[in-house]
């Protein structure tokens, strides 16, 4: 009876020591692509092509130079029309914690898209130097959004883009973002680093688009994520959501932050596919 207790322990502390290994040096490193469709009832049908690669959370550390050339590689590889971040591209706030902002802006330079690179900050941006990643990321041919609204005329037709400073450490004027929006029949994305803001989004925004929470980094099985930096707790931590009549879809991310670890929650690169809902047309 020991030796069976005996063997049933040290199963289990191998099988520990198994998923703490995987969680600390494989699953960070696998980077998946995810094709997302979401419909929206003011999309145009001449915009039903488009490609929007959408990513966040790089968190790049000194050691990821690596890993930022494959994100760059891949966001590459789907051939993209237009590219959208949510931010958080240094890790931490130090310049010891981070790939410097210079390198990381010059390796996302390297991303081509035919409509452009467009981005927000996060709140390790703004933690590290808002005014430096600013200046870096658009040298290299990379829009940041600081409480801006932007229309997008492409083949004929506006799409309009509001990016706002991060909800969880500055001062947002989504209200006068939205007004800035000078017609009623064209779609508006919302850029924000952080999905707390969704529930005071107007519902002339169609679509948010956000991250921050990296899904929660570790998600146990039928418990869901340990931990989400949200103040509306797991309710955000990642996905597809919608209420009334907006959507929101929150990036689980490509980097890790406090702890180095992921489990059961990939890093990801994600391709919207937006249609025109015909149903409303």
């Amino acid at each position: 009876m020991k030796t069976l207790f005996g063997r049933i322990t040290l199963f289990f502390f191998l099988a520990v020591a198994i998923l703490i290994l995987w969680g600390i040096f494989a699953e960070p490193n696998i980077l998946v692509i995810r094709n997302i469709d979401i419909s929206l009832k003011k999309w145009h049908s001449e915009h039903n092509s488009l490609k929007i690669v959408f990513l966040g959370d790089l968190h790049t550390k000194p050691i990821d130079l690596d890993r930022l050339k494959r994100v760059v590689s891949k966001v590459n590889e789907q051939k993209p029309d237009i590219v959208l971040s949510i931010g958080d591209y240094v890790n931490g706030n130090s310049y010891k914690e981070t790939l410097y902002p210079r390198v990381i802006a010059k390796e996302l330079g390297k991303i081509k898209s035919k409509y452009g690179f467009y981005t927000v900050l996060g709140n390790h941006d703004y933690d590290y130097n808002p005014l430096r990643i600013r200046k870096e990321l658009e040298k290299n041919g990379i829009k940041v959004l600081e409480n801006d609204t932007l229309p997008l005329d492409i083949e004929g037709k506006r799409l309009w883009l509001i990016g706002i400073q991060d909800f969880s450490v500055c001062h947002t004027h989504l209200d006068y973002n939205t007004k800035q929006v000078s017609d009623e029949e064209n779609p508006v994305i919302l850029l924000s680093h952080t999905p707390d803001v969704f529930p005071e989004v107007d519902e002339r925004i169609e679509l948010t688009l956000a991250g921050h929470t990296h899904g929660g980094q570790v998600v146990i099985p039928f418990y869901g994520p340990i931990y989400v930096p949200s103040k509306y707790g797991k309710k955000y931590s990642k996905g597809y959501f919608e209420e009334k009549n907006k959507k929101m879809f929150v990036t689980g991310g490509i980097g890790t932050s406090v702890f180095p670890v992921r489990f059961n929650n990939f890093p990801e690169i994600i391709i919207l596919n937006i249609k025109s809902d015909k149903k409303s047309e």
